[in-house]
């Protein structure tokens, strides 16, 4: 699953994401995460908040979240 998310990450940013990459360091802004929660719950069936992104995780940070919040 972590790589689906830096892929995502990686395709949407146009930067080569790594486990510890946080979303504005690799230059999120709003349109991108809102761009990167599409694609999550399109590929995942998983529906985040952007205020999710905003609070800057890293994408393994973000994979823990997408994965948590996938269980039901």
């Amino acid at each position: 699953m972590e790589d689906q998310v830096r892929r995502i990450w990686s395709e949407v940013l146009g930067v080569d994401c790594k486990p510890a990459t946080t979303f504005f360091e690799a230059g999120g802004n709003s349109l991108a995460a809102f761009r990167i929660l599409a694609r999550v719950e399109t590929e995942f069936g998983v529906r985040l908040e952007v205020y999710e992104l905003f609070e800057d995780p890293t994408t393994a940070e973000f994979t823990d979240l997408v994965a948590r919040s996938g269980q039901t």
